[in-house]
């Protein structure tokens, strides 16, 4: 069917506008510059086959190699005929020949050039299910794509990182719910887009706004005159020749009469893009009034009983249809305006409530612009309401029916609208849509607005859960409150993120009494208030202790004076690029500070200690990260070699990041929000693990609950976000278009940080737990000495970062000893770059005899690849992630042999070639360091600055 009307719609256009294709377009086109008349571009199709796609030429013939693949406004390569073309779509109308020869429909998904169809190769995948199209929702959206590329500094960077993301979204969404009826509807509104005068309106809105009210008299005289004449051609069938004298002869009369009603009633005055149903009937009493003075006085003043009757009814229809209308057409084109900015890019919101403020929410929405918002329902505990509407939206049930209602498929967000609730009942609907892992807002009272409690135009506080991509997971059980209770807690770092939550949630368990220990004064006040305030530290003895965990002695005498059952040790440095700067204070108290604090622990036989541990500690590359990992193993040291785990049960609980936390991207970004933008990423691609710090904290509870002792707890934490879709989020939460109102920058990855984090070590095996969202990290035995590396500890041992890379070196050295790898080395491509890890993709064998860079595939040079190195052998895995650039390619045979450049690796990548190169082949590698770069250098090339892949040595 979908076809048929394609075929016909695109033939009768063509049949119809040939005379403009071949005479008037063609003409200009080759009048205003040399060369051919339409221009082809391959594009990817239906089920990702390429074709040709026509246009007519907008560009010089040299342009396609002078620049990027996309335009942007006031372009040079485009001509002068070309910007109106492009201006009107014009320029897309041979794509009808497309639509005949079956390469395209007339709606669908706008075809992509070959390398941004690669980059999301999956995506578009699923998309290309369905023919391209010559509109779509995306066509419609980002109509005004070249004006926001505009001012960018890497324009084609933006479109592929910022904007092609959010077309393909709409793609999808078309793809999954094609229909011809949705169809129709689109190309209603593209041609209505390309028709409808709206720049035109809107300046002629802008110019006589200055004058409005002499402009609102002059059209409303000019109704006056226009509704009394047409009621004579209408009384006359239009022969208005006889009676034209008559209407003339009593025009200025009529005009006077309701002229000065109008200026009396006040009708010159209102806004008519607010005009209200209240309006509405003052204008119809107006020309009521108006009508009846008229006839009065030209019926029994002047005396003048022909005038007919028939022409003062349909006088006054004309009128109030006149009248009304031009008003009605103001809000229209407010409302078209709305459409058109939005066009697919508004958030999808679900409103909880069906009373008056859903329907003030949904009349806002409607009609202003800036509203980026689509209401898809309400939802209402009332069943009574179901399937009612209000304004054409419709009430789809009750919020226990929300699961099974279709279209909360669509929800990208929920609204309560229920201002007049009681706080309880608001928290109670909270804690139910919580579930569904989606962010909520709540509308907030009048009351609140008028007495500043919640002011007009301050950002809502986005709530962490709001961005967490899926529902929180909190558990609650019997053992954890058993485990807790009446028992001394001792918390250190209590007044950070971690460390107040966890004080926060174990004073609810209802210890004995609770030590927050922690060297910021201020924290420390703030954490101490804020739980002296809850209802549940009535029973609890809480000691707020300044004190520093370095301070060996200090630390010895709060144990011995408050005897602790239980130590979360939550003290740390976190900061990646600032420990980078300052790896001896990250030395002192990650690694130091964690020494102390167990040995201490094991000294005054604490019967419980939990080290909060992070994912960073995973093959780390930066100084936080390896303090942390060093710290970890000094835990595990310190059962090995001194036997505490009899006394004392020491465990770790290792997780990412959590939201919200002080410096993390939440606050920051909120903050750049708050501004006004731009939001800064530092790499489009960068992705973590994050929780909520609740969730977090509940389940390294639950997880010290369950251990034994010797245990390293890994929190399941879902799938890794991309922080740029976070920031996405974000933006699109307060109420902006991402990348269209507000901007998004990339800053480049800032010393230290991966693009991805892992949350095990490759020789660490896992385990489950009782907990589904716990795992548990098995490492190898520690086979190496550790009481001497353990006793040499000490902060006078830093100076600067590669002491701290020597320190972590010596430990993870010492445990390869007498471990050798296999004989199997392989590089994987993951040919999806844009996905950040390594997926099955064609393999890149390095032969033993020469380095041999063979692929399958070609990948020309300056592409950028990730590749996953990885390596088996007696029953060992060693991998490692990294970025890399195609520098040179030839071809051997039948396959490529390629040069490398490494741009950013997940991990040491001189430490684990090394050791693969040196343990097979038990002589020089061919691996080289400069300046911190590692890599491998090609033997017949002398540039060794770079590191390179290539036929190196073996």
């Amino acid at each position: 069917m979908k076809r048929l009307f394609d075929i016909t719609v695109s033939l009768t256009g063509l049949l119809l506008l040939s005379p403009l294709f071949l005479l008037i377009i063609a003409v200009l086109i080759r009048l205003d510059s040399k060369g051919p008349v339409f221009f082809i571009q391959k594009r990817m199709g239906r089920n990702l086959r390429p074709f040709n796609l026509y246009k007519f030429r907008s560009m010089r013939v040299d342009a396609p190699g002078d620049g990027p693949a996309i335009t942007v406004a006031g372009d040079p390569r485009i001509t002068g005929v070309g910007r109106y073309l492009r201006k009107t779509k014009l320029d897309e109308l041979p794509q009808l020949i497309n639509v005949l020869k079956g390469d395209m429909s007339l709606v669908g998904p706008r075809p992509e050039v070959e390398e941004y169809v690669r980059r999301f190769r999956k995506d578009y995948e699923d998309i290309l299910r369905v023919r391209p199209g010559i509109t779509d929702a995306a066509s419609l959206a980002f109509r005004n794509e070249e004006e926001v590329l505009k001012d960018k500094e890497n324009p084609e960077e933006y479109y592929v990182n910022i904007l092609l993301p959010e077309k393909i979204r709409l793609a999808r969404e078309y793809a999954a719910k094609a229909s011809l009826v949705s169809d129709i509807r689109l190309i209603v509104m593209t041609v209505a887009g390309i028709l409808y005068p709206a720049h035109f309106i809107e300046k002629t809105i802008a110019f006589s706004t200055p004058y409005r009210k002499f402009a609102v008299m002059g059209i409303q005289a000019v109704i006056f005159a226009l509704s009394n004449y047409l009621a004579f051609s209408i009384r006359f069938d239009g022969n208005t020749g006889p009676y034209i004298g008559l209407f003339f002869r009593f025009l200025p009369l009529l005009l006077l009469i309701r002229i000065s009603i109008h200026f009396i009633f006040s009708m010159d005055r209102g806004l008519w893009k607010y005009v209200s149903l209240a309006d509405v009937i003052k204008l119809c009493f107006s020309i009521t009034l108006g009508t009846g003075v008229f006839f009065v006085t030209v019926r029994y003043i002047l005396g003048y009983t022909s005038y007919p009757l028939s022409i003062y009814i349909i006088d006054w229809f004309l009128n109030v249809f006149l009248l009304c209308g031009i008003r009605m057409f103001r809000r229209l084109n407010d409302v078209y305006e709305k459409k058109k900015s939005s066009s697919g890019t508004d958030r999808r919101i679900m409103v909880i409530g069906a009373g008056d403020a859903a329907e003030m929410f949904a009349r806002h929405v409607e009609k202003s612009i800036y509203y980026g918002y689509k209401i898809i329902g309400f939802i209402d505990d009332d069943p009574a309401k179901k399937n009612l509407k209000i304004r054409d939206i419709p009430i789809l049930g009750t919020r226990r029916e929300l699961k099974n209602i279709p279209e909360f498929r669509q929800v990208e967000e929920f609204l309560i609208a229920i201002p007049s609730a009681p706080e309880a009942v608001i928290k109670e609907i909270v804690r139910d849509l919580r579930q569904y892992g989606l962010p909520i807002k709540t509308m907030p009272r009048l009351c609140d607005i008028l007495n500043g409690s919640n002011p007009v135009g301050s950002l809502k506080l986005i709530e962490p859960e709001d961005v967490l991509f899926r529902a929180p997971l909190l558990y609650e059980s019997a053992r954890l409150r058993s485990f807790i209770k009446g028992k001394t807690v001792m918390i250190t770092g209590a007044g950070g993120s971690i460390g107040s939550e966890l004080s926060k949630q174990v004073l609810s368990y209802h210890p004995a009494s609770l030590i927050l220990l922690e060297r910021h004064e201020e924290s420390l006040f703030m954490i101490d208030r804020r739980l002296r305030l809850s209802p549940d530290s009535d029973s609890v003895i809480i000691t707020p202790v300044i004190g520093d965990i370095l301070d060996e002695g200090r630390v010895g005498r709060l144990m011995a004076e408050y005897q602790p059952q239980i130590v979360f040790h939550a003290a740390a440095y976190k900061h990646v690029p600032l420990m980078e700067d300052n790896p001896y204070e990250a030395f002192k108290t990650n690694v130091i500070g964690t020494k102390i604090m167990a040995e201490k622990s094991g000294e005054y036989g604490v019967e419980r200690f939990v080290m909060i541990s992070t994912d960073k500690a995973v093959n780390p590359v930066n100084v936080m990260g390896m303090t942390k990992k060093i710290a970890e193993d000094v835990v595990r040291a310190i059962i090995k070699e001194k036997g505490l785990h009899n006394l004392t049960s020491y465990m770790i609980v290792r997780f990412g990041n959590v939201l919200d936390s002080s410096g993390s991207v939440v606050p920051i970004f909120r903050e750049q929000i708050k501004r006004g933008g731009p939001v800064t990423v530092t790499h489009p691609e960068i992705r973590r693990y994050f929780m909520t710090i609740p969730e977090a904290v509940n389940l390294v509870l639950q997880a010290s609950s369950i251990g034994n002792g010797g245990e390293i707890f890994v929190l399941d934490m879902g799938k890794p976000v991309k922080i740029l879709d976070l920031a996405k989020r974000m933006i699109s939460l307060y109420g902006h278009k991402p990348g269209i109102d507000m901007d998004i920058i990339f800053t480049g990855l800032r010393p230290g940080e991966k693009l991805s984090e892992e949350l095990f070590n490759a020789d660490e095996e896992i385990k489950s737990t009782p907990y589904e969202k716990i795992m548990m990290a098995v490492p190898e035995e520690m086979n190496w000495p550790v009481s001497g590396i353990l006793r040499a500890l000490n902060h006078n041992m830093i100076r600067d970062r590669q002491d701290v890379i020597s320190i972590y070196k010596r430990l993870t050295n010492g445990r390869r000893e007498h471990k050798r790898f296999g004989t199997e080395l392989k590089f994987s491509f993951a040919t999806d770059f844009r996905n950040g890890t390594a997926s099955p993709g064609t393999l890149l064998d390095i032969s033993l005899s020469g380095f041999s860079a063979r692929l399958t595939q070609d990948f020309p040079p300056g592409k950028k690849i990730y590749v996953n190195i990885s390596g088996d052998g007696n029953g060992r895995h060693r991998e490692l992630n990294s970025q890399a650039e195609v520098i040179w390619m030839r071809r051997e045979n039948n396959y490529y042999k390629y040069g490398l450049k490494f741009i950013h690796a997940g991990g040491d990548l001189s430490e684990i070639l090394a050791d693969y190169i040196e343990e097979l082949h038990g002589g020089d590698s061919g691996l080289y360091m400069e300046n911190g770069i590692n890599g491998f250098y090609d033997e017949g090339d002398t540039s060794r600055g770079e590191y390179w892949l290539g036929s190196g040595r073996g």
